[in-house]
């Protein structure tokens, strides 16, 4: 994500990568339909592929410089949690 001083700006370039991300996680797991279905139910202990994207871009977001202080990194939990 591009460093921005405007919170606005900031949360688009969020909105524009999430939009992003689901359509990319949309696209492999339709790729891996039958495997996420099959798999996944069959085994207790794994998650399915949207889950498992959705952990890796919460992971990238808390990671990201701009994210910076803890109030926000629980804000876009809340807000990522909220959009799934």
């Amino acid at each position: 994500m591009n460093q921005t001083p405007d919170p606005v700006l900031f949360l688009e370039l969020v909105q524009h990568t999430w939009d992003a991300h689901c359509n990319q996680m949309t696209t492999i797991r339709s790729i891996f339909l039958y495997l996420d279905r099959t798999y996944v139910i069959q085994s207790g202990n794994v998650i399915s592929l949207w889950e498992m994207g959705l952990v890796q871009f919460r992971r990238h977001l808390e990671a990201a410089p701009e994210v910076g202080s803890l109030d926000w990194k629980q804000f876009f939990c809340s807000v990522l949690f909220f959009w799934s």
